[in-house]
């Protein structure tokens, strides 16, 4: 197959490259927006520098499969505007592009977000729930789906959708970073009396389900949730990110009312409704069909992220 993978340079694009970059089935073409963080260790690789919204149909000719890796992560900074350029217009381009190309298969990394921010502990998300977006970010996501499903049934390019939680790795940024740099500090935490159900992803273990779903018949045109395995508690997440620091996990309890309360308080009940709530999927829909399974538990993961961070130490 040749593959066409957005978003290369960055923290799953790179993971991808990474993995498959030895594959005898695989021709890779990389797309990096930013040329300055392509790591070095690929650079020999076939790259393409430019923006999404550059890309013409002849940049996809010869390509067989995309893997839409890019977007704009979910952060403070971003505006309704900026998630609809770089998420939801810039999918809809690249597919447009794909299917004036004659491109096989598009594979699309959306999230859980579209599913919703929150799930009953006892009920994870299913992959055929209705969506219900509510932040720019996954209404951003939202947009991009239906766009590329819409430009792809009607040129008959097969999709695939798949949706990860919250992803993690050793080059890992966003939330779970800055609760590592905490851990790392020795700082105690209140969320010892939390019990939420979230789950998780090792960065690793996606782009192994990636593989999967360039490849296999049974992929096409279907949505996909993914998860590690059994969801965990967030006081599970601190031990976890101790463990993987080398230092004790300090908590204490304080009951999630008045942590919630606190948040309000301050004027960020996002912050501590994500610290308290659950998120959920059920990824069996993944299981069965293609046959996958995650090949890092959480417990390996620890250890090939030690591995992963030793490697990149100057």
């Amino acid at each position: 197959m040749h593959i066409f993978i957005t978003g290369a340079a960055g923290f799953l694009g790179s993971t991808i490259v990474h993995q498959w970059q030895g594959f005898a089935d695989a021709k890779l073409t990389l797309l990096a927006r930013d040329g300055n963080r392509i790591p070095g260790d690929l650079e020999h690789l076939n790259w393409h520098r430019s923006d999404i919204l550059s890309l013409t149909p002849e940049n996809l000719q010869g390509i067989d499969v995309v893997i839409h890796a890019a977007a704009r992560a979910h952060d403070a900074q971003s505006t309704a505007p900026d998630y609809m350029r770089d998420n939801s217009e810039a999918t809809k381009h690249l597919a447009q592009c794909a299917a004036e190309a004659g491109v096989r298969r598009f594979v699309f990394v959306s999230s859980v977000k579209v599913n919703g921010e929150y799930t009953q502990a006892s009920r994870p998300f299913l992959s055929n729930d209705a969506p219900n977006p509510t932040d720019s970010y996954g209404i951003s996501k939202f947009y991009a789906e239906q766009h590329l499903r819409a430009i792809a049934d009607k040129s008959g390019m097969e999709w695939v959708i798949v949706r990860p939680p919250l992803l993690y790795g050793a080059q890992m940024k966003g939330n779970l970073k800055r609760l590592c740099d905490v851990i790392r500090r020795g700082w105690p935490l209140p969320f010892a009396a939390i019990r939420n159900q979230r789950s998780l992803l090792y960065v690793e273990n996606l782009a192994d389900a990636l593989w999967h779903m360039a490849g296999k018949k049974e992929a096409a045109n279907r949505i996909f949730l993914i998860s590690d395995g059994a969801p965990v508690s967030t006081p599970d997440i601190v031990r976890f990110l101790a463990r993987l620091v080398d230092v004790p996990a300090r908590l204490f309890p304080v009951p999630a009312p008045l942590l919630k309360m606190a948040g309000a308080l301050i004027g960020r009940p996002d912050i501590f409704a994500r610290i308290c709530e659950s998120l959920a999927v059920d990824d069996g829909e993944l299981r069965g069909a293609l046959g996958w399974s995650p090949p890092f538990t959480m417990e390996a993961a620890i250890k090939h992220m030690q591995l992963a961070t030793t490697r990149h130490m100057p």
